[in-house]
C-alpha cells in the first residue's frame, strides 16, 4: 500500500471552505434574530438575557424601534461578503473556465449542489440584508436631499420599504440556506473516499459546528463596536458560544477516537497533524480552550467588570476565528492518499 498526501485543494479551497461556513452561519445568526424571543432561550438558556428588546416591542405593537436591527443588518450583510468572497476563491482554485462551467450544468456534481446553495443563500440574505438597511437609507437620503447621491438613496430607500414587507421571510430562507451552505463545506470534504481520514459522517459535524461558533465569535467581534445598541446581547451570544465549543472539543475527541481505529492513510494524517504546532497549539489551544476559558470568565463576571469584558470578548472572538480558519487548514492538508500498490 502507498500513502501520499494530497496536493489537489490548497489555501484557496481552505479559505472557500472557511468563509463559506462563516458566512453560512452569519447569515443563520441574523436570521434567528429576527425570532429571538422564541428561538434564542432554546439556544442558549443558560444566559438568561434576551437578544434584544425588539421581539418584546413588537409584542408591544411597537415596531418603530428595533434595538436589534444594527446587529441583524451587519451580520447579514457580512454574511453576503464572506460567501461571496469565498464563492470567488472556489472559481480561482478551478482556474479552467471550461471545468467551472462542467461544474455548474452537472447536477452529479456536489459542487453544483453546494453552488447552487451558496446562490441562494446570497440572494435572500442580499434581500434580508436590504430591507434591514430601509432605515438607514432613509435616514442618509433626508441629510442628502440635494446632491449627485439623494436620487440613489431614495431607490435605495423606496425598495427596501417593499422588500421589508417580506423581511421575516427573506431572513428565514437565508437562515435555512446559510445553515444548509455552512453544512455542506463540510460534507463536501467528506464525500471523497480515496482519503479515508476524510471520508467520516462526524467531519460535516464538526465544519457545521465550527461554522457557528466563528460565527458566533464574529458577532462577539461586531458587538464591541455597535454594543452601546445592543444591550444584553453579547451575554447572549457568548453563552451559545461557549456551547458550540464544547460540542465542538467532544467532535473532536470522537473524530480522534475513530482515527485512533483507522487504516495506515488515517494514521499518517493523525501523525501528521500532532506533529503540526500550529494545530494542537494554534486551532486547539489557542482556538479552542482559551476562548472557552475566557467566555466563561466574562458570563459569570458579565455585570463586575463591563471594560475587561469588552476586551477579553474581542479576544476570544479573533482567538475562534483563527482557530477555526487554522482546523480547516491541517485537515485539508492532513489528507492522505491510500493507494493499493
Amino acid at each position: 500500500m502507498t500513502l501520499e498526501f494530497q496536493t489537489i485543494w490548497g489555501e484557496l479551497i481552505v479559505i472557500y471552505l472557511f468563509l463559506g461556513g462563516l458566512g453560512g452561519a452569519c447569515l443563520s445568526l441574523a436570521s434567528i434574530a429576527v425570532y429571538s424571543k422564541r428561538m434564542l432561550p432554546i439556544i442558549a438558556p443558560w444566559s438568561g438575557v434576551t437578544l434584544s428588546a425588539a421581539a418584546e416591542t413588537e409584542a408591544e405593537g411597537e415596531t418603530e424601534s428595533q434595538p436589534n436591527r444594527a446587529f441583524t443588518l451587519t451580520m447579514s450583510l457580512s454574511g453576503v461578503v464572506f460567501l461571496a468572497v469565498g464563492t470567488l476563491m472556489l472559481m480561482f482554485d478551478l482556474l479552467q473556465p471550461e471545468a467551472i462551467i462542467y461544474l455548474l450544468s452537472n447536477p452529479s456534481s456536489w459542487i453544483f449542489w453546494g453552488t447552487l446553495f451558496i446562490g441562494l443563500t446570497l440572494v435572500f440574505g442580499a434581500l434580508y440584508g436590504w430591507a434591514q438597511a430601509e432605515p438607514f437609507f432613509q435616514r442618509w437620503s433626508e441629510r442628502s436631499s440635494t446632491g449627485g447621491l439623494s436620487k440613489p438613496l431614495r431607490l435605495l430607500t423606496f425598495v427596501g420599504g417593499k422588500l421589508q414587507r417580506g423581511e421575516r421571510l427573506f431572513g428565514l430562507l437565508a437562515g435555512w440556506f446559510g445553515f444548509g451552505t455552512a453544512f455542506y463545506t463540510g460534507f463536501l470534504v467528506s464525500m471523497a473516499p480515496s482519503i479515508p481520514f476524510w471520508h467520516t459522517p462526524t467531519l460535516p459535524l464538526l465544519f457545521l459546528v465550527s461554522a457557528f461558533s466563528t460565527g458566533a465569535a464574529y458577532a462577539l467581534v461586531v458587538l464591541v463596536f455597535i454594543r452601546h445598541r445592543q444591550e444584553g446581547l453579547e451575554q447572549r451570544i457568548e453563552g451559545f458560544d461557549v456551547g458550540l465549543i464544547l460540542f465542538e472539543v467532544l467532535l473532536l475527541l470522537a473524530y480522534f477516537n475513530f482515527a485512533s481505529m483507522g487504516s495506515l492513510g488515517v494514521q499518517a494524517s493523525i501523525n501528521y497533524l500532532m506533529s503540526q504546532p500550529g494545530f494542537w497549539f494554534g486551532a486547539l489551544v489557542l482556538g479552542l480552550l482559551v476562548p472557552l476559558a475566557l467566555e466563561f470568565w466574562t458570563l459569570f463576571r458579565h455585570e463586575r467588570s463591563p471594560r475587561l469584558n469588552t476586551v477579553l470578548s474581542l479576544l476570544s472572538g479573533v482567538l475562534v476565528l483563527v482557530g477555526g480558519y487554522l482546523l480547516r487548514h491541517y485537515v485539508v492538508y492532513a489528507g492522505v492518499f491510500e493507494f493499493p500498490w
